[in-house]
């Protein structure tokens, strides 16, 4: 009998050695699901964005030509990028004039314009229009923005003729060094112009010259 009950113990431990390798374990799956958004970065601009001045002489003192807000409505800051493009300096329409003063291309397609008026571009965050401590002027070759040190108008340093600062092309984000917060973040920027009297024939020859440009201001996130 001890025998035979021997034989069965072995054999119940077979059978479940086997069902050990067939049978799976109990197992529970629950499913969660979910999306994704993407958010928008939306910029708008406000305020005076274009400037058109006609008949302009040397001696014109500082004068703001564009005073541009940027708003930021959307849910995702922004680092902004600036630049230049479209740069126009049409040579004059009334040739004698240059001629008579001695223009050496009067006869070209490219004026002088371009030259002779200058501009400063600086940040406002403030919102004043004032040049005051907590604002920055961008350099002509793209530098980093230069902090305010003093008076109420922008420094010498800031001025540079137009076609100097297209030539420098711009500034990276990292030289703004602005971030437009959510949720109606806002910037704003001052461009001023001015020609100065050099009092030579330099600016008897821009008579009926012309320049235009554009400023692009870029938001990335």
């Amino acid at each position: 009998m001890k025998k035979i009950l021997g034989l069965a113990v072995a054999a119940m431990m077979v059978m479940a050695m086997v069902g050990a390798g067939t049978w799976a374990f109990f197992s529970d799956t629950e499913t969660v699901s979910g999306s994704i958004v993407a958010g928008t970065l939306d910029v708008t601009k406000g305020g005076t964005v274009t400037f058109a001045l006609i008949d302009q002489s040397p001696g014109i003192p500082a004068t703001t030509g564009i005073d541009l807000s940027l708003t930021n409505s959307s849910s995702i800051a922004g680092v902004l990028e600036i630049s230049f493009s479209n740069l126009l300096n049409p040579e004059n329409t009334r040739a004698q004039v240059e001629t008579d003063a001695g223009d050496p291309d009067a006869v070209a397609t490219s004026g002088e314009l371009g030259g002779l008026v200058e501009i400063a571009v600086w940040i406002d965050p403030d919102y004043t229009g004032i040049w005051s401590t907590g604002d920055s002027y961008l350099p002509s070759d793209g530098s980093a923005a230069v902090a305010y040190s003093s008076g109420v108008v922008v420094p010498a340093a800031a001025w540079d003729p137009i076609d100097t600062f297209v030539a420098g092309g711009g500034w990276s984000a990292a030289n703004v060094g602005v971030t437009i917060a959510t949720g109606g973040g806002r910037e704003d920027f001052i461009v001023e112009y001015r020609w100065v009297d050099s009092g030579d024939a330099t600016d008897n020859i821009a008579q009926s010259d012309g320049v235009s440009f554009d400023i692009d201001f870029t938001v990335k996130q």
